[in-house]
């Protein structure tokens, strides 16, 4: 299996090897980075699909646990506004 690795998405082009998961919520932004960075992600994903090359889809079929992320985000991020589910200023 073919190993899934998160990073930021700053507006770049990218190929279909790629996904780009963007919030519609910014103030969600810590939780859902908690939560894709971490290795419960990808056992997640795989438990859905095993292929080497995932679709797109899949990606966002994993169950996601909101107040649990926000929660580790608080706490790995503490004293930030996204930890905290508040926008940031600025």
């Amino acid at each position: 299996m073919g190993e899934l690795v998160a990073t930021r998405y700053f507006g770049e082009k990218y190929d279909q090897s790629s996904a780009a998961i963007i919030p519609f919520d910014e103030r969600l932004g810590a939780a859902i980075w908690s939560f894709l960075s971490s290795p419960v992600y990808r056992e997640s994903v795989r438990d859905v699909d095993q292929a080497l090359k995932v679709t797109n889809a899949t990606l966002v079929k994993v169950p996601f646990d909101l107040a649990h992320w926000q929660q580790v985000a608080a706490e790995k991020y503490p004293g930030t506004a996204h930890a905290k589910g508040n926008q940031m200023a600025g």
